[in-house]
């Protein structure tokens, strides 16, 4: 029985797909999901990854993976009050 990620790991080795790139595609990929497990929340998913925000951030950028919280509003990440 093959998986999801078998039939994808498939179709990568049989386009040729460089190992290098496989895993930086899975790597965003990753991270990506994690992201939205957690609604975007950097805290929870860098603690769920075993990692600290900040690791989670330079791992965001090297990849081009965006938080469905932060995607899309020019936030830069940190949280804003709103002020009454």
């Amino acid at each position: 029985m093959h998986t999801t990620i078998d039939v994808e790991i498939e179709q990568m080795v049989g386009k040729r797909t460089p190992f290098k790139a496989a895993v930086s595609l899975f790597k965003a990929r990753y991270l990506k999901r994690a992201l939205d497990l957690f609604e975007g929340n950097k805290d929870q998913t860098a603690k769920a990854l075993g990692m600290d925000r900040d690791d989670l951030r330079k791992k965001m950028k090297k990849y081009s993976v965006h938080s469905a919280k932060t995607s899309g509003n020019g936030s830069n990440g940190k949280s804003h009050r709103k002020h009454s």
